[in-house]
């Protein structure tokens, strides 16, 4: 695969793709792909694939190689999306506005997606996601309740699922996402026929209420804090020394658990997990002009493997907007907020934490 597909007929099946169609509305942008010397120019007004070309706001531009290897059914790492390509590729640029391409994120992302469908020689319709299809999702049979637990004088619901015998594994969710996460994992009979499998919902996230007359936007979560909720739950819910698995922000606190209390768990499965991590924070989710719902889902799919099945993207996907849509970004004055997803829980790191999320 060495190039996108002739402008003509680029833009004609963006015009007939159902996604974009979707999206129409009172919006407009125009933008262009740049692949070494050639541009195609997309003009949305309404909503809509206009037939004038335009004037561009902003320009997504790489070489021919590297557009080549996004272009591959199996792209190699950092070449798999336009976040990835923009924080690990000196070659990939973005030009122009800056803010109009984070506010129209998701059209790019999707009419890229159209041009690689035709570029690998499928026929239309595009598929609503390029990742392959893993079969039907799995149903879970879980059992959940409500586990009140208490730090620093206030008492929080947390709400708790579980699933499965035998090895009690703590199943601990990303920042701001919920313990739905690990519905795949409690639907697999492989799994949960030796291990119990205990998910639940920090305060503030899924169905873990904020505690009673909390202020909207106070949740503040730092390293003392997370230790506490998770030590309380354990005490509170009653797993038998269980084994921690966490990924990314869970899976940095899996860490700190291991050097805290290495007596209190059976195991420690820290997935994504190291002590500094660059560029994890972004402005644009916390920008008065940009939308959340849009915007957070698409800078997290730079975090995802380009073989993630779709049915388990599309969860994701769904978590990372609905969480953005009802939730606001919390900054404090001694550190900017964090730019993973669970700025949109209001998720805050003070000066000196040894935890980052």
């Amino acid at each position: 695969m060495t190039g996108f597909p002739n402008a003509f007929a680029w833009r004609a099946a963006c015009a007939a793709d159902a996604v974009l169609a979707t999206w129409a509305g009172p919006w407009a942008v125009c933008f262009a792909i740049k692949s070494g010397s050639d541009a195609t120019i997309f003009n949305f007004v309404e909503g809509q694939v206009a037939a004038d070309p335009g004037s561009p706001a902003f320009i997504l531009a790489a070489p021919e190689a590297i557009w080549a290897r996004f272009l591959e059914p199996v792209p190699p790492r950092h070449h798999h999306g336009i976040f990835a390509m923009m924080y690990r590729l000196p070659e990939f640029s973005i030009q122009g506005d800056e803010l109009v391409f984070m506010q129209h994120a998701h059209v790019a992302r999707r009419v890229l997606e159209v041009g690689k469908w035709l570029a690998l020689g499928r026929s239309l319709p595009v598929p609503v996601s390029l990742h392959p299809r893993g079969g039907a999702r799995g149903v879970p049979a879980v059992t959940g309740r409500y586990v009140p637990v208490t730090v620093g004088g206030v008492t929080y619901q947390i709400y708790s699922e579980s699933a499965g015998s035998g090895q009690d594994v703590l199943c601990m969710h990303t920042a701001g996402a919920d313990g739905r996460q690990f519905h795949g994992l409690m639907a697999d009979p492989r799994i949960v026929e030796h291990h119990r499998l205990i998910s639940f919902d920090l305060p503030w996230h899924g169905k873990s209420p904020p505690p009673e007359g909390a202020i909207q936007g106070s949740w503040r979560l730092n390293t003392d804090l997370y230790v506490a909720l998770i030590m309380g739950f354990i005490a509170a819910a009653g797993p038998q020394k269980p084994v921690a698995l966490g990924a990314s922000m869970s899976g940095e606190i899996c860490l700190e658990l291991a050097y805290r209390h290495p007596d209190s768990f059976a195991g420690i499965i820290a997935c994504e997990a190291c002590d500094k991590i660059n560029q994890r924070q972004t402005v644009w989710a916390a920008h008065p002009h940009v939308n959340q719902a849009q915007f957070v889902p698409e800078w997290i799919r730079a975090l995802s493997a380009p073989r993630s099945p779709a049915n388990t993207w599309n969860r994701s996907h769904g978590t990372m907007a609905r969480v953005a849509r009802r939730c606001s970004l919390a900054t404090s004055p001694s550190t900017p907020a964090s730019g993973m997803p669970g700025n949109a829980s209001g998720v805050s790191i003070p000066t000196g934490a040894r935890f980052l999320c």
